[in-house]
Formats: C-alpha cells, sequence, structure tokens
C-alpha cells in the first residue's frame, strides 16, 4: 500500500543543451520501502523518555494490504492522521475506509476499525481539511489532515496533547534541539514506532526560497519544513516537543517535499540518463491550529454510528413514515432525505445527522400519534 505522497516540484534550471520547462509539481504514494533520511539515519527505538508514547501512537492499517500511516490519540475514541492516508489524493485513490483498522503500538490485539464506515456514516465521524488533496502546484499539504472517531475506545492510557504554535514558534523550538518525531517505519524491521531528532526546521532553501515556496504550497504559514527521518508510514506521525506536562505535538508529518532536475539532451528520448533527477529537500509537516478546532467539534457530536443503532433509526424512520427504502444498517441519501423531512415537519433543525435525540424525537412521534392510528 502506498504511504507518503513526495510533494515533487520542478524549478526551471539553465543547462548547456536545454532548459527545463515551466514549474510543475507531481505527487504520489511511495512504496512500502520509501525513506526519506538527511544524512545519517536517526531513527532509533523508543526510550525510557519516549516509552510511554506507545500507547499513544499506533499504526493505521489496511487489512488488505497491510501498514498504510501512522495515526495517534488525541481522544479516548478519537484519532488524528493525515488526509490522504484515508482519502488519498487528486491523483491517486486511497484506501477503502471499511478496510482500515487503527492499531495502537504494535500491539495487534488492541486494535479498532474507524467508527460509521461498516454502516457507511464516516462523513459524520471523520472531520479532513480535504478529500482530494492538491498534489500539483499549488499543493495543498496545508489541509492535509484528519481526525476520526474509532469504534473502540482505545486511548485510554491517555491523548497526546495539541499545540498551535506557529511555524515560526516551531523553527524556534527546533533551534534549541527541542523537535523530535515518533512513528511507525514500514522500512525497518518489525515496523515499530521509532523516534527520530533532534530535528532542524526550515523556510527556505538554496534552491527554493521563501517565494518559489510560497508559488508551490498554498497556506505556507501553516507547513514546516523539517529533517526528522521518515519512512514509508510515517504520515500522520506528530512532531513533539517535551514540557514539563509531557510530550505536546507541534505539528504532524504529511509527506516530502521533492525537487526534480532535468536536463534534456539530444540522446533519445528513452535514454535513462536524460531522465529527471530528484532531490529530496526536506519533509513537509503541518502546523496543528485547523486539527484543533476539528477535534473540538468532532468531541461534542453525539453522532450515531452503530449499525445496530443506524438499523434502528431507519426502522423509525420507516414506522412513522418518512422512509420506504431497505431497514438495513447503511446510512443512504435516501435515509439522509427523510431525516430531512422529518426534521421539516417535527420542526427541528434542517440537518442529516443521526443523533440520539433524533431518535427519542422520533420515538415520541410515534407515540404521539399511536392514539390516532388506534382511533382509525
Amino acid at each position: 500500500m502506498p504511504h507518503t505522497p513526495p510533494f515533487e516540484a520542478f524549478r526551471r534550471i539553465k543547462a548547456a543543451l536545454a532548459v527545463l520547462v515551466a514549474l510543475a509539481a507531481i505527487a504520489a504514494f511511495s512504496a512500502p520501502g520509501h525513506a526519506a533520511v538527511f544524512g545519517a539515519d536517526q531513527r532509533r527505538p523508543l526510550d525510557a523518555a519516549t516509552a510511554s508514547l506507545s500507547d499513544k501512537i499506533g499504526a493505521l492499517t489496511s487489512q488488505k494490504t497491510g501498514i498504510v500511516c501512522t495515526a495517534f490519540c488525541v481522544a479516548p475514541d478519537m484519532i488524528a492522521t493525515a488526509s490522504h492516508c484515508l482519502f488519498g489524493t487528486a491523483a491517486a485513490r486511497g484506501p477503502r475506509l471499511s478496510d482500515l483498522r487503527f492499531k495502537i503500538g504494535a500491539d495487534r490485539k488492541r486494535a479498532s476499525l474507524l467508527a460509521g464506515t461498516q454502516s457507511l456514516s464516516h462523513d459524520q465521524t471523520i472531520i479532513s481539511g480535504t478529500q482530494q488533496l492538491a498534489v500539483a502546484p499549488p499543493i495543498g499539504a496545508a489541509q492535509d489532515w484528519a481526525v476520526a472517531r474509532i469504534e473502540k475506545p482505545l486511548c485510554t492510557s491517555g491523548s497526546i496533547r495539541l499545540s498551535t504554535r506557529s511555524e515560526n514558534d516551531i523553527a524556534k523550538d527546533a533551534a534549541r534541539g527541542a523537535i523530535y518525531q515518533v512513528a511507525i517505519h514500514a522500512d525497518l524491521p518489525g515496523a515499530t514506532l521509532r523516534v527520530s531528532g533532534p530535528c532542524a526546521v526550515r523556510q527556505e532553501f538554496p534552491s527554493a526560497n521563501r517565494a518559489a515556496l510560497a508559488r508551490d504550497f498554498m497556506a505556507l504559514d501553516n507547513i514546516a519544513f523539517h529533517d526528522c527521518d521518515t519512512g514509508g508510514g510515517s504520515s500522520g506521525s506528530p512532531l513533539l516537543v517535551d514540557t514539563p506536562r509531557g510530550p505536546e505535538a507541534v505539528a504532524m508529518n504529511v509527506g516530502t517535499y521533492v525537487m526534480a532536475r532535468s536536463v534534456p539532451s539530444a540522446r533519445a528520448p528513452d535514454d535513462a540518463a536524460s531522465a529527471p533527477a530528484s532531490e529530496a529537500l526536506a519533509n513537509t509537516a503541518i502546523t496543528l491550529g485547523e486539527l484543533a478546532a476539528a477535534i473540538e467539534h468532532l468531541s461534542q457530536s453525539d453522532t450515531l454510528t452503530s449499525s445496530a443503532d443506524i438499523q434502528r433509526l431507519k426502522n423509525l424512520l420507516h414506522d412513522a413514515g418518512f422512509y420506504n427504502g431497505p431497514l438495513n444498517s447503511d446510512v443512504t441519501a435516501e435515509m439522509r432525505e427523510a431525516v430531512h423531512r422529518f426534521n421539516a415537519v417535527y420542526g427541528r433543525a434542517s440537518s442529516s445527522r443521526l443523533t440520539p435525540q433524533l431518535a427519542a424525537d422520533l420515538e415520541g412521534w410515534l407515540r404521539a400519534r399511536a392514539p390516532e392510528s388506534a382511533a382509525r
């Protein structure tokens, strides 16, 4: 299963024989063996200082294809990861949501489905910055985040606190050697959690100054380019700093920024020597302000997600005369239309949310109308 999208930009360069054509970008998920390592590989097993994170960070896996990404606990029944780990990009389709599992650390027994994916109600249990990640300039990396409920409250050992530090503040933390990363690395034996760092954060490069980066990326102020070493499956992993209250996430890794250069020549087009050469400039992380707001919103939601609750709600809609479709546990467009019709008649706010209060209102509606039905 592909893992990390390298955000690849082509720069105009001069050569003796040719000039590269206009700026473009290509992004594709990396293969499981892909790694973006800068200098000596710093990835190492968790130590005493980071051991507690093994109960708060884990792997997002597909039953069919294995490890997809890293994800981390943000509430007892909620995880954060990169949006492309769930939905893919504008250029590549993501996994089937119903195939995904979140596993705490390397513990195969502590695993859970994503809530709502079996009943097709995941639009009420997942909030993301995008479901169609733009991978051509301007690249939408800053939108590459998602928060998802899980069916089982696996995060019983606590959650990772989020900081809404700015890109500049993260760069300052990095300058004092305080930034590190914990992630799944599918390219290393065992695909276990490993720590990398201290990590540097840069705001421009010799081959890509701030103005060039602003052309390549949307919302550049929400992106931190870092050199934490990553491997396949590291998307969705937190960049952390230690605080008096414990580790705190300041950013989330989402991809690799790659510069591709080509010097075309008079050689045959299929000559390997004339193919573009790529240089990984940095890994790409995003700040957490929008992610924090989404967690708060989803935490306040009381959406029904279990198959049994949704089938019961369908039965209530049917008995009340608002729904005539199949009485199964799938959340369909026909069911949502029935909810809208009931809300309009009952005087509820227009919404398609499936909540315990909606079920209670339907039961009250049916009780109130029962004498009328008996009188007939």
